[in-house]
């Protein structure tokens, strides 16, 4: 999503900086710490860009707990503080927007905690932009009717990351693949599976978690370059099932199977990703039930389905894909005044 944001506002000539509010020691990439509401006085636009950061499950859990595991507050008290002050101010001068965020938690469970968040939300946003129909779905129902007009559904930020190369062929004979969200049994198995089914090679998707910190840029540059190029991608892990549908590459997503958003990495998401853009048979929900290895027939004969359909991308195999980023990217332009 970073990348996503430089190639946004770098291509419509803004000025920008990237801030973060938590970092492990040694791994700010291009960011600049941001502690303070202080700190953003001279922007006339804050965006609060992609993932869980408006979300209150994220800030009474995620936040804090990764606060305390790299020493930025020593308390979980003091570290959800800091989540609603940098967050969900409640005076801003800037404009302010959020922009990608997930919202599919159930906030009815601790209404009375999250309905304030909520409340400063509807006073300083200018838009809150979800990221999927469930997230705008679930949201509205936690507005005040008044401020329904502040919602807006969008798609994820990567969407908006500058194409490095649009797929014309079929893929140059390998698959890619990445399993580190799901915890799969045996994943080499399905691997070999997948090659003995599709004649492909799998080539492992090294470093996509964590990207190494010295040389993050290059080792992600060349992660999307073998997503462009692969023939299929298979994996368990959200952005990269993103990553391959912006490039026109055949992607079979694997998961647990869930019916409700858990934490800020849990399987849900996956499927209403899959389902948002009709490729809900390219996705694989493996039942409580049912051993790895078992479900992993399911998952082979998913990519082959997804070669056969999706063989030429010249044919536009993600054409709604494609129409919603249309639709997506304009909308932050208009939002951010950019054009």
């Amino acid at each position: 999503m970073d990348r996503a944001a430089e190639d946004f506002l770098s291509a419509r000539g803004a000025d920008y900086t990237l801030f973060s509010a938590q970092q492990a020691e040694g791994r700010m990439y291009n960011h600049v710490p941001f502690q303070r509401w202080e700190d953003l006085d001279s922007y006339s636009h804050v965006v609060y860009w992609g993932d869980f950061l408006n979300n209150p499950f994220y800030g009474y859990k995620s936040f804090p707990n990764r606060s305390r595991r790299w020493g930025i507050e020593t308390s979980k008290r003091e570290a959800i503080a800091t989540w609603k002050e940098l967050f969900t101010p409640r005076y801003v001068e800037q404009k302010l927007y959020a922009i990608g965020q997930n919202f599919q938690h159930d906030f009815t469970e601790k209404v009375t905690d999250f309905g304030p968040v909520f409340r400063r939300l509807e006073k300083t946003l200018e838009a809150l932009v979800v990221r999927d129909p469930f997230s705008f779905q679930n949201l509205s129902r936690m507005v005040e009717f008044s401020a329904l007009n502040q919602v807006q559904q969008g798609l994820d930020c990567a969407f908006l990351q500058e194409p490095r190369h649009r797929k014309t062929n079929g893929g140059d004979g390998t698959f890619a693949y990445f399993f580190r969200r799901s915890k799969l049994a045996n994943g080499e198995t399905l691997v070999r599976r997948v090659e003995e089914a599709t004649g492909l090679r799998g080539v492992e998707l090294k470093n996509w978690i964590p990207l190494p910190r010295s040389k993050w840029e290059g080792t992600f540059k060349a992660l999307k370059i073998r997503i462009d190029s692969a023939s299929l991608v298979v994996t368990d892990t959200y952005h990269v099932g993103v990553n391959a549908m912006q490039s026109r590459t055949p992607v079979v997503g694997i998961g647990r199977q869930s019916t409700r958003q858990v934490g800020t990495i849990g399987d849900f998401k996956k499927r209403v990703l899959f389902d948002m853009f009709d490729l809900s048979r390219f996705y694989h929900e493996i039942p409580a039930d049912q051993e790895d290895t078992q479900a992993y027939g399911q998952v082979v004969r998913m990519t082959e389905r997804a070669l056969s359909e999706h063989g030429d991308p010249s044919a536009a195999p993600y054409a709604l894909v494609e129409a919603r980023t249309r639709q997506f990217t304009g909308q932050v332009e208009r939002l951010l005044e950019l054009r």
